[in-house]
């Protein structure tokens, strides 16, 4: 059966028998494929296409159907992200995705479509980790003082929050891009990566801000949120290189 054509099917075979229904929508076959349609053409002006993968974070709803349907007609794969998830775990759903595509590409010998769907992948998790970080950064205080109401402790947890949220939005593409090099075969690069950057730059980086320069908890903070823009700006140059299209999966 293809499964991409059968909103098609149904609907010319019998378009006003039911289709798909939720506590809200009820369409019928017809509507159905008007609505997955719509949807499609909204993927495709977003830049949506074959070999991708979109993350469809929403509740098992009518919209969940014909957002699925919609990005199955374009060729697209799906990873369904559950709404419950925290923010971490959506993140982490969305990077294994896309190394998972990475794999998959450059076993059918597609290195390019691969290399669309990590930049794609980094932006979708960029605009979620921005959103979120947003977030952070705005209600740092309430969302510190459900955990602690000692006014010292929260001070510098609020600090903590706003200072390493800022940087989410570089967070994400190192995320997704480091995962792609896993999921090309290469665990040396980014081993590398996090060796130098966490280990060799992070920590004595964390020490200098906080001791010699006096910046205490804040220049740690700060040591955090560079090493991670780091660890993004250096994954960015290394996956751009191209040594990973190379690799036989």
């Amino acid at each position: 059966m293809n499964l991409p054509a059968l909103p098609d099917r149904r609907a010319t075979e019998n378009p006003s028998g039911p289709a798909v229904a939720d506590d809200d929508i009820d369409l019928t076959n017809a509507e159905f494929l008007a609505a997955v349609q719509r949807a499609a053409a909204t993927l495709q002006r977003h830049g949506v296409s074959a070999g991708d993968v979109v993350a469809i974070m929403l509740p098992n709803t009518v919209a969940f159907v014909v957002s699925l349907f919609a990005s199955w007609r374009l060729g697209a794969a799906v990873t369904p992200v559950n709404p419950a998830l925290t923010a971490q775990e959506a993140r982490y759903q969305i990077d294994d995705a896309g190394a998972t595509l990475v794999g998959q590409s450059l076993g059918a010998g597609k290195p390019e479509r691969a290399e669309r769907a990590v930049w794609r992948a980094g932006a979708y998790n960029a605009v979620f980790l921005s959103v979120v970080g947003i977030g952070f950064v705005v209600f740092a205080a309430p969302l510190v003082g459900l955990f602690t109401q000692e006014a010292a402790v929260a001070a510098i947890a609020v600090q903590a929050l706003r200072i390493i949220s800022a940087g989410f939005l570089f967070y994400a593409y190192g995320m997704v891009l480091t995962a792609a090099f896993n999921g090309a075969g290469d665990t040396f690069t980014p081993t590398m990566l996090n060796l130098g950057v966490f280990w060799l730059f992070e920590i004595p980086l964390a020490y200098a801000l906080a001791r010699p320069l006096s910046l205490g908890p804040t220049g740690a903070f700060i040591a955090v949120a560079v090493a991670f823009s780091v660890l993004a700006l250096l994954s960015g140059l290394l996956f751009r290189r191209g040594t990973w299209k190379s690799r036989k999966v």
